[in-house]
């Protein structure tokens, strides 16, 4: 998928039309602001602060899905480069406040998932889930890896069941400065997601 792409899928179960969007840095960056802006409410409504970020778009590549020409689900892929750090490197150690540092290029960081609390929006997540996991197959990376807040069951268990484990390399909980959950300092747990786990993945649809 290169530049501005949307695909019409027809879901079995609900004989409902979503259509799945695609985006990365080839494209004007003003289409990232309602996307950016659903991610951002979702994180709200589930109790996260607004904190400072590190502009990633040369680097991202965005999925998202609509319904009705409305946002119900997001989520993208980071590619490490020479030139760039990913998520796992810009959050910091938990309690040292130290960083992690990846000499492997070739992988990349799942992160940014955000859905709609309802049926359509659990559907949206699957489809935009199955196709950012194809993406990560067809570019064949070493390992990808995410961010979970063990708070979140629900979103641990879509990693977990399908065999992502937790990183025996990058073991520290870890947070984004001023990033709180509820008032409190919210520790993320990194996670390998492989090649069987994203093969699973993208099967589900």
């Amino acid at each position: 998928m290169i530049g501005i792409s949307v695909e019409k899928l027809k879901i079995k179960l609900t004989n409902c039309q979503f259509d799945l969007h695609f985006w990365d840095h080839t494209q004007d960056k003003d289409l990232l602001k309602p996307i950016k802006a659903f991610s951002k409410q979702i994180y709200k409504e589930a109790g996260y602060s607004n904190y400072e970020t590190v502009d990633l778009d040369n680097w991202s590549k965005w999925f998202y899905v609509t319904y009705n020409d409305e946002i119900q689900a997001t989520m993208r892929i980071v590619e490490k480069t020479n030139h760039n750090r990913i998520p796992l490197e810009i959050v910091e150690r938990f309690p040292s406040g130290e960083n992690y540092n990846i000499q492997n290029l070739n992988v990349a960081d799942w992160n940014s998932v955000s859905f709609k609390q309802t049926i359509l929006g659990a559907q949206a997540f699957k489809i935009a889930a199955t196709k950012l996991a194809q993406y990560c197959l067809n570019q064949k990376f070493n390992m990808v890896y995410g961010l979970i807040n063990p708070v979140w069951k629900g979103l641990q268990r879509v990693y977990f069941d399908n065999g992502a484990i937790p990183s025996k390399e990058y073991s520290d909980m870890v947070y984004y400065p001023g990033c709180l959950l509820n008032g409190k300092l919210a520790l993320f747990q990194i996670i390998e997601i492989e090649e069987k786990t994203l093969q699973k993945i993208a099967s589900k649809l």
